[in-house]
């Protein structure tokens, strides 16, 4: 997840940079996947950059398994003997099992993770050209303007054109693929749209053609 990527100099990220910036520019594309509070932080500064934005961002970028147990534990406001062996694995920060201890430790990590030990990152793509841009205006924007990019099933199964459909069978496979698609998750839906149409960003005018 961009910008956390490991091994790269600083001229990668340059040219990483320079390569998200034709995108946006030129062609109007920009990758959905990218850290909101990394994103936020790189184009604004982390004075910009709100505790829920942090949260949201962390708990993305720790994955969905994880996700549930950190939205539980702030629900419940209880941590289990379970949730804080999976808290460890994550960092040694969290080895406390109080609710207030652990509401401290997670918006250090989520500091560090995100915004200390990327900040390399942030100079080298050089992004304050999108801070005037309506888009990326603040972190409100730029989350509504990412999820905005992601690929909704339903978007998906309605772009889907049968070029030619002459019996049961292919009508019942043609169908079978839009079950399929409504049945992916999220990364097995980019997936599917990288290999079928070269990106992951559906337009309203975007057809994937079944032969």
């Amino acid at each position: 997840k961009v910008p956390l990527v490991k091994d790269m100099n600083q001229d990668e990220y340059v040219a990483v940079g320079k390569i998200l910036r034709q995108g946006y520019e030129v062609h109007g594309y920009f990758p959905h996947q990218f850290c909101i509070a990394s994103l936020v932080c790189a184009i604004h500064g982390r004075g910009e950059v709100s505790e829920e934005l942090l949260h949201i961002s962390c708990c993305n970028f720790l994955g969905p398994n994880t996700k549930t147990v950190i939205e539980r534990i702030f629900t419940d406001k209880e941590i289990t003997n379970e949730d804080r062996e999976t808290l460890i694995s994550i960092s040694n920060d969290f080895k406390s099992g109080t609710f207030a201890s652990f509401e401290t430790s997670w918006l250090k990590y989520a500091i560090s993770e995100l915004l200390d030990k990327p900040n390399p990152a942030f100079q080298g793509l050089a992004l304050d050209f999108l801070s005037e841009d309506p888009n990326f205006k603040t972190g409100e924007t730029i989350k509504e303007y990412l999820s905005s990019l992601k690929p909704e099933r339903l978007a998906v199964k309605r772009a889907l054109k049968p070029s030619k459909i002459q019996s049961h069978t292919e009508q019942r496979a043609f169908d079978d693929l839009k079950k399929y698609v409504m049945e992916l998750n999220d990364t097995r839906l980019d997936r599917f749209l990288r290999f079928t149409t070269g990106t992951n960003r559906l337009d309203k005018n975007t057809h994937i053609e079944v032969h």
